[in-house]
């Protein structure tokens, strides 16, 4: 029996009823510092659930932002771990792994907790310094993941140090995980579905594909959101394309747009050689920048799913009819 079972148990009515009421409250603050709590997929990792992050060539900083576009700081890379960050994603361990470039060598991926400390490091070959666009990180079903680099896709698994190439095209700039578990891999004239093991599904409609640089998709809508740099007199375009044909649905223009992500309340941010990070909707429409400080590499630190928040929500509640019916009980 525990310590409350027995207190209760040998305590007059009234003190029962407020023991069981200060117990019941005890749990009650106890799931709300949980709730409000910066969300943490691991106990090493306390990003803010729905920060931006974005980097830039040339530099090793790392900057972010609140998800109201408030900026919240920065950290450095050493420089021992290459000469710029490069792509950015979050890993199912809450760590940001970022794409470092090492010239000639290849390039290193860093798994970085909130800190700014490096917990693990991999190596690939390719030559991501060759493009400023090179060097996109995307995460698969399995917590594998793939970086894109000069003419080649290198798969990762977090517990092998090295990856390999399972993918090559002309330019292969980005990649974006599928629902079913396959990817859709962005050259700069080409947009492929293919296997985590490099197979090639299917290639889709992409004539009008033109120095193409950043791909996001859209499992909600069955919705493709591609960057390009585009020829004349249909240059710097962002589009939207249909995911089963890759049909061309709408389209925008954003100088020199690159690496895009999609936000957890379905924003689209677009990085720029030129310019701050671009916000638009999914219609496309502009609807600002994110800061004002020139970034072309953009990530999102994860957002709890809303089933586990209604769930806890539901249990809060819960707790205080609970508590409430301790104190007021019902005589028929």
């Amino acid at each position: 029996m525990d310590i409350v079972a027995l207190f209760y148990n040998n305590s007059p009515n009234r003190l029962k009823q407020e023991t069981m009421r200060i117990f019941n409250l005890f749990k009650f603050l106890s799931l709300f510092f949980i709730l409000s709590a910066p969300y943490t997929s691991t106990e090493a990792s306390t990003f803010a659930a729905g920060d931006i992050f974005t980097s830039n060539y040339f530099s090793n900083t790392i900057n972010y932002y609140q998800n109201n576009g408030t900026f919240a700081g920065s950290f450095s890379v050493p420089s021992s771990y290459g000469d710029e960050v490069r792509g950015m994603a979050f890993g199912p361990d809450g760590l940001l792994y970022a794409v470092t470039s090492k010239g000639i060598s290849g390039f290193d991926v860093l798994a970085i907790d909130s800190s700014g400390t490096v917990e693990n490091t991999y190596f690939g070959t390719s030559y991501v310094a060759g493009n400023l666009s090179s060097g996109k990180i995307t995460f698969g079903e399995n917590g594998e993941f793939f970086v894109a680099g000069g003419d080649s896709l290198t798969a990762f698994t977090s517990h092998d140090a090295s990856g390999s190439i399972i993918y090559n095209n002309n330019q292969v700039f980005d990649a974006a995980n599928l629902p079913n578990g396959d990817l859709l891999v962005l050259s700069a004239y080409n947009l492929q579905e293919i296997t985590p093991e490099g197979s090639v599904v299917r290639t889709l409609n992409s004539t009008y594909l033109v120095d193409a640089r950043g791909v996001a998709y859209d499992a909600a809508t069955n919705d493709i959101y591609v960057s390009m740099l585009g020829y004349t007199n249909n240059n710097f375009q962002l589009m939207r394309l249909n995911g089963k044909t890759g049909a061309l649905e709408n389209s925008t223009s954003y100088w020199y747009g690159d690496n895009i992500i999609l936000t957890a309340d379905n924003r689209l941010i677009v990085g720029s050689r030129t310019l701050a990070p671009g916000i638009f909707d999914l219609k496309l429409n502009y609807l600002g920048t994110l800061g004002t400080e020139q970034q072309m590499f953009v990530a999102q630190a994860p957002v709890p799913e809303p089933p586990i928040l209604l769930l806890l929500g539901t249990g809060l509640l819960g707790l205080l009819g609970l508590n409430r019916r301790q104190q007021y009980p019902y005589h028929s």
